[in-house]
């Protein structure tokens, strides 16, 4: 017993863990069957009481047909048609759905008479466990008492677990409707197939969040852009993960993005609301109330993040469009920090609200978290400043009549560093190198804008990985860009390789294997095996020619002349086939 309460504390700590890798609140109680055994105990004598349940053989068994009789109750309200489906009423029974003394095979037990060698516990029946359904019932009743407003569980168990969980909760009070509300969660598909044992096609937590690129918030994304009540897939890796990580970048960007204007732009600055404002306002209202109404209808999560998207697509499109100083802050405020707490309503983000901080990261006045970003930029700061030096005593000298390798030379710019217009671009690597390469490495995203930049704390290892990502994309690109140039200059080379040709020699050139004699016009008359071509195929041959003769007669022309033999047989080899006979035939052959 000791072994196996371990092994349940193991496997119980390790699903709390990935409960709070993802965000997931802890419940206010945590119920164990094996600490509840005495209560179990006492829910199904409440049930024998009832005259709903009787013992047989050291086990105890809920009476199907004396509940369904009873004139206040319902069997099966939860799968109404599946309730003569002995194959779905025996599957959770195990080897105790075909004993011989029970008294009606739909029967399920509450009570399971104990092995040898299984765990068991005292009751009045002898020794023995829990069934698999009764547990629930007990638990939840000793601690939310009767009704119950909500109960979740998977789409699976809605019968015959469910169904069960009402009959025996409600033999147990003698009362009808022991649950208002049943919430069933649609399966998590792996790859399209249902996630099981037997397939062993199952992904951990731990393994999802192994990858760099993949963070407890895409999962909980990946959640909320599909319904809770319908099937969900789950492709392993990066790519199944897309359009989450796709999702969670434009939230951070756009947040980030607020954020700055929030630092750049001050209130002192004209407030009165212009038409582009009272449209802002009128689209933020629209998607609030649209929010708001997508989770009035069974907790439509898709549609809801949908609205939160329009929110700061409408926000974008404002900034963008709105010089700076003119950027109304209150009014966009207003929208980020809706979306913000929407987000954190949906466990996304735990950042503060009022800071947007939808990262996270550490405080801004941490010196030691600040001191190699400030260290990082200095640097960059000297290298450029020394480089716009130089450039500038170059520029100034030429100016003044000074010719440029003099200029240089005065300015201190050696013959190494180039022309001004080198200098320039040296000074672009450098402001790329420390967007791309060393910001990074401290874990700061920077982008580039029209009117400025904006810029994020976030994840050095996310920021690695994605840029490693981006690289291997580009890699990609570039190896299909060079594939295709390829394949096309192949393509030419064929084209041309035939157009150096005469007409009445491409068959014979080219289709030498598949036909054995040639008219004068150069048109096969026998196939290989000696059989006549068909006037309808020579016809289409004929067809073909004439356009072979356009594209020869243009090859002429390009190339001065030329052709004869010795073209026919360089283009053979160059399409892989031997030269063949010449016309050896006439059409009346």
């Amino acid at each position: 017993e000791y072994v196996d309460r371990e092994l349940a504390r193991h496997w119980e700590a390790e699903f709390w863990s990935d409960m709070a890798a993802l965000n997931v609140m802890a419940p206010d109680v945590i119920t164990r069957v094996s600490e509840y055994v005495d209560e179990v105990v006492g829910f199904i004598q409440k049930i024998i009481d009832n005259k709903y349940a009787y013992e047989s053989s050291g086990s105890v068994y809920f009476d199907v047909a004396a509940f369904k009789s009873s004139g206040q109750h319902v069997y099966g309200r939860m799968e109404p048609w599946s309730i003569n489906d002995q194959n779905r009423v025996l599957e959770g029974e195990g080897e105790l759905g075909f004993v011989s003394h029970k008294r009606n095979p739909f029967d399920f037990a509450l009570w399971k008479k104990a092995k040898p060698g299984e765990p068991s516990w005292p009751s009045p029946w002898g020794e023995g466990r829990p069934g698999w359904h009764i547990e629930c019932s007990a638990m939840a009743s000793e601690i939310l008492g009767f009704p119950i407003d909500i109960h979740s569980g998977g789409i699976d168990l809605r019968f015959p677990h469910h169904d069960n969980e009402l009959a025996q909760s409600e033999a147990c009070f003698d009362k009808p409707q022991w649950v208002n509300y049943f919430l069933h969660t649609g399966h998590l598909n792996i790859n399209h197939q249902k996630m099981s044992k037997s397939l062993k096609n199952f992904t951990t937590i731990k393994q999802a969040l192994d990858d760099p690129l993949i963070r407890p918030r895409h999962i909980r994304i990946l959640c909320l852009i599909n319904r809770w009540d319908s099937e969900m897939n789950f492709t392993p890796g990066v790519e199944g993960m897309r359009q989450a990580i796709d999702i969670d970048t434009k939230f951070m960007k756009f947040f980030g993005f607020v954020n700055n204007f929030m630092r750049k732009t001050s209130l002192k600055d004209e407030q009165k609301w212009r038409p582009q404002e009272q449209k802002l306002a009128d689209a933020i209202d629209q998607r609030i109330n649209d929010v708001h109404m997508a989770l009035c209808d069974n907790f439509n999560t898709p549609q809801a993040m949908l609205a939160l998207q329009s929110i700061m697509s409408e926000v974008n499109t404002y900034i963008n469009e709105t010089s700076e100083g003119h950027i109304r802050i209150p009014l966009v405020q207003k929208a980020a920090t809706f979306a913000f707490k929407m987000m954190k309503v949906f466990g996304v983000v735990v950042g503060d609200v009022e800071e947007l901080n939808y990262d996270g990261g550490e405080a801004a006045d941490d010196q030691k978290a600040i001191e190699p970003i400030v260290d990082c930029l200095a640097n960059f700061r000297r290298h450029t400043r020394l480089s716009a030096q130089k450039i500038l005593k170059a520029a100034s000298s030429a100016h003044n009549g000074v010719p440029p390798p003099a200029a240089a030379a005065a300015a201190g710019v050696s013959d190494t560093d180039g022309s001004v217009k080198d200098l320039a671009k040296g000074i672009l690597c450098q402001c790329d190198s420390l967007r791309d390469e060393e910001l990074p490495n401290l874990g700061i995203q920077l982008e580039d804008r029209p009117d400025g930049y904006i810029w994020n704390k976030v994840s050095k290892e996310q920021l690695l990985a994605e840029r490693q990502r981006k690289q291997e994309e580009e890699d990609q690109k570039r190896k299909q860009k060079e594939e295709a140039a390829r394949q096309l200059a192949q393509q030419r080379a064929k084209k041309e390789a035939e157009a150096r040709v005469p007409t009445e020699q491409y068959y014979s050139t080219f289709k030498a294997d598949e036909f054995s004699e040639f008219d004068g016009e150069g048109l096969p008359t026998l196939d290989a095996k000696g059989e006549p071509v068909s006037k309808s195929q020579r016809d289409k041959m004929r067809k073909f020619l004439v356009k072979h003769k356009k594209a020869h007669e243009e090859w002429l022309k390009s190339s001065g002349g030329g052709g004869g033999a010795a073209s026919a047989a360089a283009a053979a080899s160059a399409n892989g086939n031997a030269p063949g006979p010449a016309s050896s035939a006439s059409a009346g052959s």
